[in-house]
C-alpha cells in the first residue's frame, strides 16, 4: 500500500529531470520486481510476528560487510547478543505498540540499555545464544575519508536452550533482520542480512 502511493507520487511529480553522476536523469516509471531469490520483498510487522516460532535456531546470510563499532574500533564478527540488539532496538522503535516484544519497556537511541528489564533479556541473548557455525570472509568497504572492515557469508545461530516464547522472539526477530538490517552503518548499506 504504501509502496503504491509512493509510485504514483513520483509518477504524478512529472518528470523532472535530476542529477545522476554526470547526467541527467527522469523517472517514467517504477516496477518492484523479484528474481525469485527473496531478496526483493514486502511485509509488514503483523505478519513478521504471527510468522515466529519458537525455533532452536536460524541460518542468516550476511550479504554486505557487517561489523559492530565498540568504542572506537569496529568489530567484524558478527555477535548474537549484538545483532539481537541491533534489531530489538529497531523493532522497539518502529513496531506498532501492541507488537512490541518488550512492551512496558523503552529503548533509548543506538540500542542503549536504559531499563533492567531489557538489560536482562540482553544477558539472557548473551548467555543462552551461540554461533554453532560460519563460513565468514572479511571484507573493506572503501568510503573514501575511511573503511570499514566488516564480515560476509553464513552464519548459523543456536538459541535451543531457551523457553519457547523466547526463541519465538528471536525467530521473529531474525526474520526481521532482512529488513532492518544490522550493526555499523546499515542505513549506508552495510549490515545486509537474510535468513536462508
Amino acid at each position: 500500500e504504501i509502496a503504491e502511493k509512493f509510485h504514483q507520487s513520483l509518477l504524478k511529480q512529472g518528470s523532472h529531470p535530476f542529477p545522476l553522476g554526470k547526467n541527467q536523469a527522469t523517472i517514467a516509471d517504477w516496477v518492484i520486481a523479484s528474481n525469485g531469490d527473496g531478496w526483493c520483498r514486502v511485509d509488514d510487522y503483523e505478519n513478521l510476528y504471527a510468522r515466529g516460532e519458537a525455533t532452536p535456531g536460524c541460518t542468516l546470510r550476511i550479504l554486505t560487510p557487517l561489523s559492530f563499532r565498540k568504542g572506537v574500533v569496529n568489530s567484524p564478527f558478527p555477535e548474537p547478543k549484538l545483532m539481537f540488539q541491533s534489531w530489538l532496538a529497531r523493532w522497539e522503535n518502529f513496531a506498532p505498540p501492541n507488537l512490541c516484544l518488550l512492551p512496558e519497556e523503552k529503548l533509548q537511541v543506538a540500542g542503549q540499555v536504559q531499563n533492567s528489564g531489557l538489560a536482562e533479556f540482553l544477558e539472557l541473548i548473551g548467555k543462552n545464544v551461540g554461533v554453532a557455525d560460519f563460513r565468514l570472509s572479511l571484507k573493506t568497504v572503501d568510503f573514501g575519508n575511511y573503511r570499514i572492515k566488516g564480515s560476509v557469508g553464513m552464519v548459523r545461530l543456536d538459541w535451543h536452550r531457551l523457553a519457547p516464547d523466547i526463541c519465538r522472539y528471536l525467530d521473529v526477530l531474525s526474520r526481521f533482520a532482512h529488513f532492518a538490517g544490522c550493526g555499523y552503518k546499515c542505513t549506508m548499506g552495510l549490515g545486509q542480512v537474510t535468513r536462508i
